[in-house]
């Protein structure tokens, strides 16, 4: 009777287990090393998010109140402008807004997380910063390195969720608010986008409502020169259209009696029409509700018949009333007037 054969692990077999074991063990170690990696890489990502958002809401305020962020830069920190990373950023953000790299890097602060978190209210921040808050623009001091390439700031970040590169995978909707402000010689317009992914680098599109050609900029607080009514779009490519708004700036804002404190008209425009004429300086319009007369309206287009029976209304800081008839360049023979117990014009005849 024949022996049956001994079954076993040759060395050879022995050799190549133990090879094969020892690469799902390094695959394992690394696959683990890189999830721990692009857990950080995420986490970066969220911390440049919020400091910008922060930066983003804060920075309006601050040039009301003319104030500032953090402190004047050393060498160490102007180096990291200096960047290939952070400077090739800055030159395209310098071309889009008509200005130099060099211009921008002279706005720069340097805040540590220390300072963020005592101003700004951001605690527990990781990094130090350095911000450009008149341009909303934030660089991370502390550069974090990734798959070979080293990041500062979100507008690097591609294909990430921070900078709308998501494959159709971004709702294309969303809003925004406008407010203006009077600054020297210009008004002020900032914008609030309402999205539900942080866009790094919006397209503003906005015009004179009666001008043809659009301008454009990249940043979301802008000045204008010229008030009246301003149509603004808010885009990204053709990812994401957040909608046409309208945006009425008037001449001269009323004080707080109503007073006008700059000559213009009832939206703002500085040319006058039949409909819309001029309100000087000091004075403010004065409407009457109860009897439907005396309606100013809002200027585009012509009041009721009742208003222009009863002319629109101005009055100065002495309480005289002064009376604009709208006649829309039709001639007007005006014959015969009466006044009310004030002394106010209440109807003018027309022949």
């Amino acid at each position: 009777m024949k022996k049956r054969k001994e079954e076993g692990l040759t060395l050879m077999t022995l050799a190549v287990a133990v090879i094969i074991i020892i690469i799902i063990s390094s695959i394992t170690i690394k696959t683990g090393i890189d999830t721990v990696k692009a857990s950080q890489f995420m986490s970066f990502q969220s911390e440049l998010k919020l400091v910008q958002s922060k930066v983003n809401e804060i920075t309006l305020q601050y040039q009301r109140e003319n104030k500032t962020l953090g402190w004047e830069l050393k060498e160490e920190e102007i180096e990291i402008l200096n960047t290939e990373e952070v400077n090739t950023i800055l030159e395209q953000k310098a071309s889009d807004k008509r200005t130099t790299a060099e211009e921008l890097k002279n706005g720069f602060h340097f805040c540590s997380k220390e300072y963020i978190g005592e101003e700004l209210g951001l605690n527990d921040l990781q990094r130090n910063y350095l911000i450009n808050l008149e341009n909303t623009i934030v660089v991370a001091l502390e550069k974090f390195e990734f798959e070979g390439k080293n990041y500062y700031m979100l507008e690097q970040i591609e294909s990430s969720e921070y900078n709308v590169s998501y494959n159709n995978q971004i709702k294309p909707e969303g809003t925004f608010n406008t407010t203006v402000t009077h600054v020297t010689n210009a008004y002020q317009i900032k914008i609030d986008t309402q999205h539900d992914k942080y866009v790094s680098k919006w397209e503003v599109r906005y015009k004179l409502q009666k001008e043809e050609d659009w301008k454009t900029t990249d940043n979301l607080i802008f000045n204008v020169e010229t008030p009246g009514i301003y149509e603004i779009q808010v885009l990204h490519g053709d990812e994401v259209d957040l909608g046409t708004q309208t945006l009425t700036i008037k001449a001269g804002e009323p004080d707080e009696n109503g007073y006008f404190t700059e000559n213009s008209t009832i939206n703002g425009r500085t040319e006058s029409t039949a409909y819309n004429p001029l309100i000087p300086k000091g004075f403010k319009p004065i409407e009457d509700e109860t009897s439907n007369l005396a309606i100013w309206g809002e200027g585009s287009e012509a009041p009721t018949r009742e208003a222009v029976n009863s002319g629109l209304v101005i009055q100065n800081q002495d309480g005289n009333q002064y009376v604009w008839v709208p006649v829309d360049g039709v001639d007007v023979k005006l014959s015969r007037y009466t006044f009310n117990e004030n002394r106010r014009c209440y109807y003018a005849r027309r022949k």
